[in-house]
């Protein structure tokens, strides 16, 4: 356990001696994992935060399990639950991790310790219990998407994605590949305005949301787009039609456009773009 980890640990008993109940520590491991995290688990008395109909119905205690890293305070700590009741909402991570900061660069105060996080956790479960994870006049958390190893490769867009109203467009990006791990969007064609210049990612801007974490399979992807009136069919025939265009040294990238970017509580809403990346000798298969 390292000094940092201690300290955090005498934090979390300060406030378990003066929380009166509201707060208890109930156990700590005797050492970290093999990551070097150190996990305390603890409970929190819920019975008194007020639920709306669109927020989440909390247990009178609710139990988490917090990871300290260690060289906190310097490090964010990170909390998960022991339960999948949270998964699918804003600021929900792999279904059971909570993202209590946006931007832990500018929010998370040394300082604080495990007080300020302890705290902070407490105004997330308020905001969970009253809907508003993402509160009104507040910028939309964008959703997140995992990159799955290294290298990382980036799709940067260069030109405006086509509008997207009440139907889906569906089409291709035209790429310009600028290194082994980067590549630009330079222009956007539709099925019917195909061109000869590869690479081509197939594209697939949805009119309506997806989930707040993006699969991270293609058959994950696949299913989700199917409930967003994209058919299985179509899906392998764009791709299909990428890769025989595309030359064979090419990677594929899928682009996903939704319209998951902007102000809780407007109704204008921009398009997050992601992409999934596809090595070459896969597409030879």
């Amino acid at each position: 356990m390292t000094e940092g980890q201690q300290l955090a640990i005498v934090q979390l008993r300060a406030i378990h001696d003066n929380a009166k109940g509201a707060f208890e520590v109930v156990k700590v491991a005797e050492e970290a994992n093999s990551a070097g995290w150190l996990h305390a688990d603890i409970s929190l008395d819920c019975s008194a935060k007020v639920c709306s109909e669109r927020g989440v119905r909390l247990k009178r205690r609710e139990w988490f399990t917090i990871a300290i890293p260690a060289d906190f305070p310097y490090q964010l700590p990170a909390v998960l639950t022991r339960h999948t009741r949270f998964a699918g909402m804003p600021h929900v991570q792999r279904n059971r991790w909570l993202c209590l900061y946006q931007a832990p660069a500018t929010e998370w105060n040394v300082n604080d310790g495990m007080f300020g996080y302890v705290g902070r956790l407490d105004v997330w479960l308020d905001h969970a219990a009253a809907g508003e994870l993402n509160p009104s006049g507040e910028a939309l958390h964008p959703p997140v998407a995992y990159p799955a190893s290294d290298p990382i490769r980036l799709v940067i867009p260069r030109t405006d994605a086509p509008p997207v109203s009440t139907e889906n467009w569906i089409g291709f990006a035209e790429l310009a590949s600028v290194s082994e791990t980067r590549a630009d969007i330079v222009g956007w064609m539709s099925l019917d305005d195909l061109g000869s210049r590869p690479p081509f990612a197939p594209a697939f801007l949805i009119s309506e949301a997806m989930p707040y974490e993006f699969p991270r399979k293609m058959g994950d992807l696949f299913s989700e787009l199917e409930h967003r009136r994209v058919s299985v069919s179509l899906l392998i025939a764009v791709l299909r039609c990428a890769v025989l265009l595309n030359r064979e040294t090419d990677p594929l990238f899928v682009v996903l456009g939704t319209p998951m970017r902007g102000i809780a509580g407007s109704v204008e809403r921009r398009f997050h773009l992601a992409a999934w990346y596809v090595d070459p000798l896969t597409c030879a298969v």
